[in-house]
């Protein structure tokens, strides 16, 4: 019998769960009904290009509404390369919140879960086994936020967990933008578990890449200012708020895509992109 199999046990035959505080018990209650949720979720593989746009775009991110802005209400977020590691645990919940045997330091970011719990969005970062390249994936961070409400980034402590938030809140928006990512469903290879397909669980996985990025050309090195362009580069895009909701009242974050400015036939000035978490 697991650890979970014992305490959803224990709690079913009312009896209290030794050495946890309420505060632990509905977190880990909260940690179950997420593991249930997230069997069914729509899971999203992320290739490195858009999760590089991601956390550059995370830095100047206003708000985002989790209800608003969420792809799916549970998720799966699978990075084909890892996100800079981040402070592990939460700053709103004790120690006993927490399985045995979380590291204490930071760890990279690999996987992203994400469900729905008593009007909350919980986020829980995964990492993958220190001891293979490949899995089993392990928890590292807990974060949570009212699910119909602005995310209030400054309510974290931990310069991370406000830029990891951020960065989920650009990834979601940007990857719903026709004009920043593409997407389409690829089926894994391999047979579905007798499990799955008796509760016909989705076996599509979304894989989200950024699109090319659009040329701006300027037939000529000279622009109306008189300034000579001898290369091309990367304009980094920005946000807006656009207005949505009854009454078009509310409003919420879109991303105006980068573009390429110069002349065509001029070299590329590349600068090597290293993924750090600014915010």
């Amino acid at each position: 019998m697991s650890e979970w199999d014992r305490f959803m046990d224990l709690l079913e035959a009312g009896k209290r769960p030794r050495g946890l505080s309420d505060v632990a018990i509905g977190a880990r209650l909260s940690l179950y009904q997420g593991a249930e949720s997230i069997r069914a979720a729509e899971m999203y593989w992320v290739r490195p290009a858009m999760a590089e746009a991601a956390m550059d775009a995370s830095t100047d991110i206003p708000f985002f509404n989790p209800a608003v802005e969420r792809p799916a209400p549970h998720g799966v977020m699978a990075f084909e390369r890892p996100l800079p590691p981040v402070e592990p645990g939460s700053d709103a919940q004790p120690a006993d919140h927490y399985a045995p045997g979380w590291a204490p330091t930071a760890q990279p970011v690999d996987l992203i879960t994400w469900w729905s719990f008593e009007g909350s969005q919980v986020f829980l970062m995964w990492r993958r086994d220190s001891k293979t390249s490949h899995g089993p994936f392990e928890p590292s961070t807990a974060l949570v936020v009212p699910e119909t409400k602005i995310v209030e980034f400054d309510q974290f402590a931990q310069p991370g967990h406000r830029a990891l938030l951020a960065m989920i809140g650009s990834a979601w928006v940007m990857m719903q933008t026709p004009t920043v990512a593409e997407r389409r469903a690829v089926t894994p290879s391999g047979r579905p578990t007798e499990r799955g397909r008796q509760d016909k669980l989705p076996t599509d996985v979304t894989l989200v890449d950024l699109r090319s990025l659009r040329h701006a050309s300027t037939q000529t090195s000279e622009t109306e200012t008189g300034r000579t362009y001898t290369h091309r580069f990367v304009v980094r895009g920005h946000w807006k708020q656009v207005a949505h909701g009854p009454g078009r009242a509310e409003r919420r974050p879109a991303w105006i895509a980068s573009y390429v400015k110069g002349p065509p036939d001029a070299p590329f000035r590349h600068t090597e992109k290293v993924m750090v978490w600014r915010r």
